[in-house]
């Protein structure tokens, strides 16, 4: 299978407030962080949280362009009553990830990139089985809290699921 060079994945995090971040390379992880934000007016929000996700010229990763060769994150769902977000949140997150990306975004339902329902832990157990050794350790490096792990845990699924690992 041939990888993009450079991949960012996203799990958006719009109502945790903390945006969550993995860069692949040909494949392979390499790096992973957090974006937390406190603002609350959109504009500032997305100007926060894009100020703090890396762009490939500052990582020195970007060897042959300005952008992203591709961009992967979730698209939620609503489900009524149940969710606690709303329409407008597409619209935000739109803006976020193309704040980010450009153009280059593919977006995934969770249902999809998860390969179902499942919990957490589950998907989580699923991610960590897949990743090797050199990237676990990426991911072990990160100084974050429980709650910002289990959102790089995401961006790693979705990241993941977009490269086709998660289906080899």
């Amino acid at each position: 299978m041939t990888y993009p060079y450079l991949l960012l994945s996203i799990d958006p995090g719009f109502v945790s407030s903390t945006t969550a971040w993995c860069v692949w390379r040909y494949g392979v992880l390499v790096d992973a962080g957090v974006a937390p934000t406190k603002e609350r007016e959109l504009g500032a929000r997305i100007r926060d949280i894009a100020s703090k996700v890396p762009s490939p010229f500052e990582t020195g990763w970007g060897e042959t362009g300005a952008e992203w060769a591709a961009v992967a994150a979730e698209r939620m769902q609503y489900r009524g009553k149940n969710h606690p977000g709303n329409p407008q949140f597409e619209m935000d997150l739109n803006l976020l990830v193309g704040s980010i990306a450009g153009p280059n975004a593919t977006y995934y339902r969770a249902i999809d990139w998860k390969r179902g329902n499942v919990p957490k832990a589950v998907n989580h157990a699923r991610t960590r089985t897949i990743l090797s050794l050199d990237e676990l350790a990426v991911l072990s490096a990160l100084k974050v809290t429980k709650k910002q792990e289990l959102d790089v845990m995401d961006a790693a699924g979705i990241g993941l699921h977009h490269l086709g690992r998660d289906r080899q």
